[in-house]
């Protein structure tokens, strides 16, 4: 079997799940080959792609990672507006590929030496390849959030990746910065897994926490028609260590350029709570 899969690096921690159901060999376009390095039915191969943070890590894989497909792809993952109206990413994947995901995980990634406890923090940042106004929280949230954990005794970590393509028009106070894309992709995801909490919105941290069972504080944004909750979190996840801190008129549109009202009112109690729930 020959799979187009999606490129991005949540929506392939997402399909990771329903791939590793098949039991016969696949051959898979992806831009992230060390999320299935695990499972050796699966076999990446070399996808074309022009988004600045898959080439970067394409560009870092040796050459015997990827493998020659004997025959065009005859499954093309994807999921829509039109599939999400319904239910989660994680349902609109397994309706096309024909097969439940039973297991959400990935494999185990060696993070850069920092000694716990330690948080993380993903700012709030903008894409113009991927321009999405409505998904991400108010940045003062974040920031908000970094400096109370800050005053609580932790030690917070931001991580991003800035850039002439993507920036960040407020950055939160930390300890330690790693906004430019300095950690490869296994570091990336060593840190997340040895978190003792990750704050942020909505994008790849949510499967990446719920797959490594790393404690998480999500602090929504808008267009909820693609990423509230019920969207993005369904079987086999775990949401156990999953916190939602909502907006207070939770905006449920699709649209990605939408003013979404995205004012959280109590926020200092609201993630003072969801903290000492988690740590």
């Amino acid at each position: 079997m020959v799979i187009q899969g999606m490129y991005g690096l949540g929506d392939n921690i997402y399909q990771r799940s329903v791939f590793r159901e098949i039991k016969e060999r696949v051959y898979l376009r992806t831009c992230w080959p060390q999320l299935y390095s695990d499972l050796p039915n699966i076999l990446p191969a070399m996808p074309t792609t022009r988004l600045r943070t898959q080439v970067k890590n394409l560009q870092k894989q040796d050459a015997s990672v990827w493998h020659s497909p004997p025959c065009l792809p005859s499954v093309k993952m994807a999921y829509s507006s039109g599939n999400l109206k319904s239910g989660s990413i994680l349902h609109a994947m397994t309706k096309k590929i024909g097969v439940t995901p039973k297991i959400f995980d990935m494999p185990k990634f060696d993070g850069p030496k920092i000694y716990p406890p330690y948080v993380v923090i993903r700012p709030v940042t903008m894409r113009s390849e991927w321009y999405n106004r409505a998904r991400g929280p108010e940045d003062v949230y974040i920031c908000e959030a970094a400096t109370l954990l800050r005053d609580y005794g932790y030690y917070v970590i931001s991580v991003a990746d800035i850039a002439e393509k993507e920036w960040c028009d407020k950055l939160p106070k930390c300890d330690l910065a790693y906004n430019h894309g300095e950690l490869i992709f296994e570091k990336l995801m060593g840190l997340i897994q040895n978190a003792s909490l990750v704050v942020g919105g909505v994008g790849w941290v949510v499967p990446a926490c719920a797959a490594s069972g790393t404690p998480l504080i999500t602090i929504l944004g808008g267009q909820g028609g693609h990423n509230s909750p019920e969207k993005i979190i369904s079987k086999p996840m775990n949401d156990s260590k999953i916190k939602f801190i909502r907006p207070d008129n939770y905006c449920m549109c699709a649209d990605n350029r939408h003013v979404c009202n995205k004012t959280i009112s109590g926020f200092e109690e609201k993630f003072l709570d969801a903290m000492r729930t988690l740590i």
